[in-house]
């Protein structure tokens, strides 16, 4: 029969494109991808939203692990509808939930070149249960919740073996979905039908399917993840059932006696076929073609008299990734509904070969990987690879997730692929596998973490358009930033990239401790939601980086005049120290006779030697430490090794200066092995001592991440996790393949195995994706 050829015009870049069985021109499709690639620059808010949309994918070593244990993870960032592994978000938030979807714990690594990694720790107080993992953007919020990558893991006792077979006893219910939305009586349709458990899960199913006469019209048997499929011409009035195995009987859905059937074929390498079918009415009818809530095209249907319409559309005329096709009235009301998935790119070629394998404890093993592409051409690019014991579960990989061709299958194979990955498509409840996009960005992207929350000086005061010092020391830098609060008293600190738990001190320019230090107080999602709120953080809390909810600081200014519940000032002689121990080396600042620099101070220490310039750069010897370098504390914040306060803190804001060293510097560990001067500033007002703990916060960083080295030891040193051999024998999410597209994996057995399972993941930076899953026993026989 032959088929129509229609002029569609495509909005998504403004070009005329044809119905036909016939390839677009390169020139053409070059052309539209160019078009494509600088929307975000010249188009409104939805072209960002396409042409920018984030996708994130996990590749974990594992999906069980005890409590107290550890999750490895390789982060894999895809951009746009061609997957592209980059991404303009730096930051890259996962989220650990209980069963009931209750958020336990949130972690945040730094994105970079479209990837991330790192360890989840796993709480050590979690019931074995089944828990969620979330991973997702700040940029990614704008698309809605369903845009977050999402895997169950399994928290056991150590003595668990996980089983992912389901059976037929365990079935729920069936479900059926018929192409286009609905069965036409007198018309050939295809009728998806899905078994599940009371939990979601697919479970394997054979059945038959009768006619209200008792007469077999066809056998059934599920193809994969409890999924089936049956084409056949349902006649007016008749009623048909499935028949499973068990004995189980469903009633099929009716067939309309007028309507609009849509059948789509897209498993042909070429192009995707429609035949639509319009039984009763002859209204006019339209086809349209949509990307999430966008139109792309619409096309009056031309049809037959025998009310039939066949149509083809060449893929490359195409934007891949996934669209919908709809049969429309003049009235815009949808007679029929399909989504398609468009995907040229073809998978790459990942595979491993044994050289030397033990996996006996302390065995040597050796595999080598090879990565090429669909011509078998070498790829240079990081693989991330897992070894686990063989009962450890099978995860999907990326290749299932972006669902491209297999680059070695072939044609059978390759219509196979297609042929499961478009039941799945066809089997998504409520087409919740569709796009769509919102009419603005709330969610801007964010490239580093950050602080948002007012600041009050220690009286309570809020602080507006003034500038505050923001200070932090670690082993490995010095921080400091000055940072001018808005007219609603709110500091905004970004770009912060700290790993770990650090201490943030609040400082502006004063006269003494009093006037100088200030007090932080974070935004939390409460002020969102009301309009006055409490200001009071709890003793010893860990601030994360500020909630990513959309802040406009010009509803929030009524906040200004919202009380704050002071904290009662300590009065006491002196400021406590923060050791709690007997010190014999103090020296104070004397009123009558004040020291004019901390080298003028320092000389009157018994003990302590003072050469050089004592005014603005003295050298410090403390007589009977321990050889090792003198490393500073200011109000219990230490300072980087070669670092001193002299520029920091003005001598006349000093009130004493602590020395330890030996035992006392004990503390410190090996940062105390020569000498701590521990410098207390002073409140200025004579008598009262305030807490300048008020003027510190707790910043929770990225995730600080264990190396899989380091987390061989630390299960060595966890009298719970020792006690079961590892299940995860090697990681490594960096393994770097050479011109040839080779790679040497080496390992050292953690223990005694007799078969392991190998998972290896792929994506290069033009998106193509790579996966590996094989099974090996403990020989290479």
């Amino acid at each position: 029969m032959q088929k129509r050829i229609f002029t569609l015009l495509f909005a998504l870049c403004g070009a005329n494109l044809f119905l036909t069985a016939q390839y677009s021109e390169p020139e053409e499709q070059a052309s539209w991808i160019g078009a494509a690639e600088t929307l975000l620059q010249s188009q409104e808010v939805i072209d960002s939203l396409i042409n920018w949309e984030e996708r994130i994918y996990l590749h974990t070593d594992r999906l069980e692990a005890q409590a107290g244990d550890y999750i490895f993870f390789k982060a894999y960032a895809m951009t746009g509808p061609r997957k592209l592994r980059v991404s303009q978000s730096k930051v890259l938030r996962v989220d650990l939930l209980d069963t009931n979807e209750e958020l336990l714990n949130s972690y945040y690594y730094p994105l970079e070149a479209g990837t991330a990694g790192g360890s989840i720790p796993i709480p050590d107080d979690l019931d074995p249960e089944t828990y969620t993992i979330k991973a997702y953007t700040r940029w990614m919020q704008n698309y809605g919740k369903d845009q977050y990558f999402s895997r169950q893991i399994r928290i056991t006792d150590g003595e668990e073996v996980s089983s992912s077979s389901q059976n037929l006893a365990q079935a729920a219910g069936i479900t059926f979905y018929p192409e286009g939305g609905q069965l036409i009586a007198g018309v050939n349709n295809k009728l998806v039908i899905r078994a599940s458990d009371a939990n979601g899960n697919p479970v394997s199913w054979n059945g038959t399917v009768r006619d209200d006469q008792g007469k077999t019209i066809s056998r059934l048997e599920n193809y994969a993840a409890g999924l089936g499929m049956i084409t056949y011409t349902p006649q007016s009035g008749a009623n048909y059932e499935l028949v499973l195995e068990n004995g189980a009987v469903y009633a099929l859905p009716n067939a309309s006696d007028q309507g609009v059937s849509l059948r789509v074929n897209s498993l042909e390498s070429d192009g995707v076929r429609l035949r639509i079918h319009r039984v009763g009415n002859q209204e006019r009818l339209y086809l349209v073609g949509k990307r999430g809530d966008r139109q792309l095209f619409e096309q009056e249907i031309e049809f037959q008299r025998n009310g039939q319409a066949d149509l083809e559309i060449p893929k490359n005329a195409l934007p891949v990734g996934l669209l919908t096709f709809e049969v429309r009235n003049e009235e815009e009301a949808v007679k029929a509904s399909r989504p398609v998935h468009i995907e040229v790119s073809k998978a790459l070629n990942l595979e491993l070969v044994p050289t030397r394998q033990n996996l006996n404890q302390g065995g040597e093993n050796e595999y080598t990987v090879k990565l090429t592409d669909a011509d078998g051409n070498p790829v240079q690019t990081e693989i991330s690879l897992a070894i686990t014991r063989n009962e450890q579960a099978s995860q999907p990989n990326l290749v299932d997730m972006l669902r491209p061709v297999p680059a070695s299958a072939d044609v059978g194979v390759v219509r196979k692929s297609l042929f499961l990955e478009d039941l799945r498509l066809l089997a998504s409840s409520d087409q919740d596998q569709i796009s769509t996009y919102p009419e603005a960005i709330e969610f801007p992207v964010q490239t580093g973490l950050e602080l948002i929350g007012y600041v009050y000086d220690l009286n309570n005061e809020l602080l507006r358009n003034t500038e505050v010092q923001v200070m932090s020391s670690t082993d490995e830098d010095l921080f400091i930033s000055v940072v001018e609060t808005d007219g609603s008293g709110i500091l905004k600190l970004d770009e912060i990239d700290f790993a770990g738990e650090v201490p943030l001190i609040f400082r502006t320019k004063g006269e003494d401790t009093k006037s100088s230090l200030v007090r932080f107080e974070q935004l939390h999602d409460e002020i969102f939601k009301k309009k006055i709120a409490p200001l009071t953080r709890k003793k010893n809390e860990v601030i994360e980086t500020t909630p990513w909810a959309v802040i406009d600081t010009t509803g929030l200014i009524q906040l200004a005049e919202t009380t704050v519940t002071a904290k009662k000032k300590e009065v006491v002689n002196e400021t406590p120290s923060t050791y709690g121990i007997k010190l014999r080396k103090v020296v104070r600042q004397d009123p009558n006779k004040p020291a004019i620099s901390f080298g003028d101070l320092l000389q009157r220490v018994p003990g302590i030697y003072v050469s050089g310039d004592i005014f603005t750069s003295p050298n410090i010897n403390v007589i009977g430490a321990p050889p090792g370098p003198i490393r500073w504390v200011v109000d219990g914040l230490l300072l980087v090794a070669n670092q001193d306060p002299y520029d920091l803190v003005p001598i006349t804001d000093v009130e004493r200066i602590e020395v330890l060293s030996n035992s006392d510097a004990s503390i410190y560990g090996s940062r105390g092995t020569g000498a701590i001067l521990a410098v207390y500033t002073r409140s200025g007002s004579g008598g009262e001592y305030i807490r300048r703990k008020d003027a510190m916060i707790t910043f929770k960083g990225f995730e600080s991440s264990l190396t899989y080295q380091d987390y061989l030891e630390y299960r060595q040193d966890n009298r719970k996790l020792r006690k079961q051999q590892p299940a995860t024998l090697y990681w490594n999410p960096n393994i770097q393949t050479d011109a040839n597209g080779e790679a040497v994996v080496r390992f050292t057995s953690p223990g005694d195995y007799e078969a392991v399972r190998i998972e290896a993941q792929a994506l290069t930076q033009d998106g193509q994706p790579g996966a590996l899953n094989v099974e090996l026993n403990n020989s290479l026989d």
